[in-house]
């Protein structure tokens, strides 16, 4: 009888091996992607674009993600909306060097609630930004130190000559699509996202573009994150640079990057062979952030109130916001 039950309890033991193994060989892969991605990545991953099963998509300001993923998320793919980041993540031997390559760029805007009566032009100066603010107002922009969109914006403003002046009247936020909810939500009656920012929310408007020259290219380098380089992931990534995602991407404000994607920082390991994804449509899981083992931090999910400058924390505090 005990021979018979320790018998059943081996059955059990290799059955259930077999069926995590299954599971997790069916698992979609996950794209770690820029926040201001969400819109036309959702879209294509909702219509089929980036096969079947749809990947899980998680979304967060790129500097999130980049650490993130250094400390071992369970990331396939990773989407950066800038350099620095996906250079980091190299520094930290975290993604596959030959597969890296540009895949997006964007323009930078001022945006205002829809129906606003502000007017801003850049050429006149600060001025005519501090007026469209009014007394009370607050600019909406990501965090300049770390997130992207906000790099971006400081060396525009820097480059204009309007950062001193305006550095106390902003309202920094964790991403830039948190700083576009701000302008939505008219909480702040001018912010600075992207153009895609502003395509693909209707209830903003733009009042001007900050010259390209006033801040370096906007680029979104993309890379396989290091011991995710399989077949899938490589039919992924493909879907990704393919002319049907590019058409998505330019119908949600994005543009081609300056150079036509290449492999860099190494040699290629071989050609991406189209293979054909099996299975019935799934709906996109699409996150903010996640959850796992393995030294990484779930990020931030939850609504984070305005923190006015008098009880903010850090060195700057009696003159910034934080979102």
């Amino acid at each position: 009888m005990r021979r018979i039950q320790r018998l059943a309890a081996c059955v059990m033991v290799v059955a259930a091996c077999a069926l995590a193994s299954a599971t997790a060989a069916a698992a979609p892969p996950t794209i770690f992607a820029a926040a201001s991605l969400e819109p036309a990545l959702d879209q294509m991953a909702h219509d089929g674009a980036l096969g079947l099963p749809a990947p899980r998509l998680v979304y967060a300001a790129s500097s999130a993600l980049a650490r993130q993923i250094e400390n071992g998320a369970p990331a396939d793919i990773f989407i950066s909306a800038d350099e620095r980041w996906m250079d980091d993540a190299a520094k930290h031997r975290a993604i596959v060097p030959s597969t890296r390559g540009d895949l997006l760029g964007n323009t930078l805007v001022l945006i205002a609630p829809a129906g606003s009566h502000a007017t801003v032009d850049l050429a006149h100066g600060t001025q005519s930004l501090l007026d469209a603010l009014d007394r009370d107002g607050r600019l909406a922009i990501a965090l300049p130190d770390s997130v992207p969109a906000g790099i971006y914006a400081r060396q525009s403003l820097l480059h204009l000559g309007m950062w001193n002046a305006l550095e106390s009247r902003m309202a920094m936020s964790r991403d830039v699509r948190a700083a576009l909810n701000l302008v939505v939500l008219r909480q702040c009656p001018l912010g600075i996202v992207y153009h895609s920012d502003a395509v693909s929310e209707p209830r903003v408007e733009v009042l001007a573009t900050f010259p390209a020259a006033s801040h370096k290219p906007i680029v979104y380098p993309v890379a396989i994150v290091k011991g995710h380089d399989n077949a899938a992931t490589r039919v992924l990534l493909a879907a990704l640079e393919s002319p049907r995602a590019r058409s998505v991407f330019t119908r949600w404000g994005f543009i081609l990057p300056p150079k036509s994607r290449q492999a860099v920082h190494g040699e290629a390991e071989g050609p991406i062979h189209p293979l054909r994804h099996e299975g019935g449509r799934a709906t996109p899981r699409a996150q903010r952030g996640g959850s796992g083992a393995g030294g990484w931090t779930p990020m931030l999910q939850a609504v984070i109130p305005l923190i006015p400058p008098s009880q903010a924390k850090g060195e700057d505090a009696h003159r910034k916001w934080t979102f």
